[in-house]
């Protein structure tokens, strides 16, 4: 009788755990604020910004996704930037590189959309 006992508690312990990833949404807890976008001397189009983890914990591996559309909604260039490690209550800054919208491209964006589509915590 004392095994499922122990069992159980042991259970417990790992699902009150804050590394237990059990029904833990970790890229919602990021919040990112955009950066006044620019062109790179390539003459790249970039949009940065701020990525605060607004969590207890240290959240590892945050993937930032950005998309960049024309007015039509046609899909102009993607972005990707992967920022290793932001610390509880901490923020980093993140800068998407759209490497293909350059020169007449850059006039003809008119949207984006930015979001983190990955975060773990440490462990």
């Amino acid at each position: 009788m004392k095994k499922p006992l122990a069992c159980s508690i042991l259970l417990m312990a790992i699902l009150a755990s804050p590394f237990a990833s059990v029904g833990q949404d970790y890229k919602a807890m990021v919040k990112l604020s955009p950066k006044p976008k620019y062109l790179c001397a390539m003459k790249h189009y970039h949009l940065p910004g701020i990525a605060e983890n607004t969590s207890d914990v240290t959240l590892v591996k945050v993937r930032i996704e950005g998309k960049v559309y024309d007015k039509d909604g046609t899909l102009l260039g993607t972005a990707t930037d992967e920022l290793w490690e932001i610390g509880p209550k901490q923020a980093a800054d993140f800068d998407l590189e759209f490497v293909e919208v350059k020169g007449k491209a850059v006039a003809r964006v008119t949207d984006y959309i930015v979001e983190v589509v990955h975060s773990e915590p440490k462990r």
